[in-house]
């Protein structure tokens, strides 16, 4: 099993990159499967520690359960959390000890991705296209919904 993660900015094109990907694996008879961030709200969660913790659990699983797959294709994860909880932790929204304890969890989940690309775009492109994924009722901003209180 090969393990790939895809992550970036918003609306960079991971999405549209992992459906292009796994077409082609499919085309030529590989067994795939893509896991990506769960659609729950931030707010159904007690705390960000809590958050970040129930999606490294949900990837380490995802990924554990799927060894069976040829690929693994995570459309943020591991890696992303490692960038997010980095974000987090500067705006102050968990203590050291809770960070170093997430991180240390993210450090011994790193082996599960065998490679990762990141997508970047200009934030000028990702409020552009933010704007029209919004007026298609494509947003899911909501998800995110309380994560500034840092609880």
């Amino acid at each position: 099993m090969i393990c790939i993660e895809l992550l970036g900015m918003s609306r960079a094109g991971k999405t549209t990159q992992k459906n292009c990907l796994i077409d082609r694996l499919k085309t030529e008879g590989a067994r795939v499967i893509a896991l990506e961030r769960p659609k729950i709200p931030f707010s159904q969660f007690p705390s960000a520690y809590a958050f970040h913790n129930f999606l490294i659990d949900y990837f380490q699983k995802g990924i554990s359960e799927n060894q069976d797959k040829d690929f693994v294709i995570l459309d943020r994860g591991i890696y992303d959390r490692v960038v997010l909880l980095s974000f987090d932790y500067q705006n102050g929204t968990f203590s050291q000890d809770q960070y170093s304890s997430i991180m240390r969890r993210l450090s011994d989940s790193r082996h599960y991705v065998d490679k990762g690309f990141v997508f970047m775009v200009s934030p000028e492109k990702s409020i552009k296209r933010w704007e029209a994924q919004r007026a298609q009722g494509l947003d899911y901003s909501y998800l995110n919904k309380g994560l500034e209180n840092g609880d």
